[in-house]
């Protein structure tokens, strides 16, 4: 029977929530990579994490501090999702869960911002999108469900995690 600690990626998710996304392995041993932090405003301006079973990921987490404003990002880059058939969900500004995954994004203002490239407005470094994919999942209610639920707990912690007010 796989296992995961209690809390994985950034301890933003409950193990055993992620657990039940995953598929079967034929080696039940889960190897956890990616950014040992979350902090979208450092050295990067993304963040990602992934569980993977027989070498494969699984479950991935991402964070981006986006260059793009949340009007923008909402017709340009979800209107690509749109076949997938999302559902709206209560996360950030913005959220959607789909069969495999969920997306949210939120404005995160915070005092001491790094400077800014000159290409790039206060407003648009001011939106963070996040995703979660488990394209092994079976696409039933439940996992959508689930899905939704561990987005909301993401931008719960994001904004904690990166200071937003």
């Amino acid at each position: 029977m796989l296992a995961l600690p209690p809390k994985v990626c950034w301890r933003a998710f409950d193990g055993a929530s992620v657990v039940a996304l995953l598929p079967r392995a034929k080696v039940p041993d889960a190897e956890i990579k990616g950014d040992l932090e979350f902090d979208l405003y450092g050295r990067f301006k993304a963040a990602g994490c992934q569980v993977q079973l027989d070498g494969e990921a699984r479950f991935t987490a991402w964070g981006d501090r986006s260059w793009s404003d949340g009007s923008d990002l909402a017709k340009n880059v979800w209107n690509s999702l749109k076949t997938l058939e999302p559902t709206p969900i209560e996360a950030g500004d913005k959220g959607i869960v789909y069969p495999g995954g969920a997306r949210a994004y939120f404005r995160c203002e915070r005092p001491n911002l790094p400077p800014l490239p000159s290409n790039v407005s206060p407003a648009e470094a001011d939106i963070v999108e996040l995703g979660l994919s488990a394209n092994s999942a079976p696409r039933t209610q439940r996992v959508k469900d689930l899905l939704a639920s561990l987005m909301q707990q993401y931008v719960k912690f994001a904004k904690r995690q990166l200071k937003c007010r």
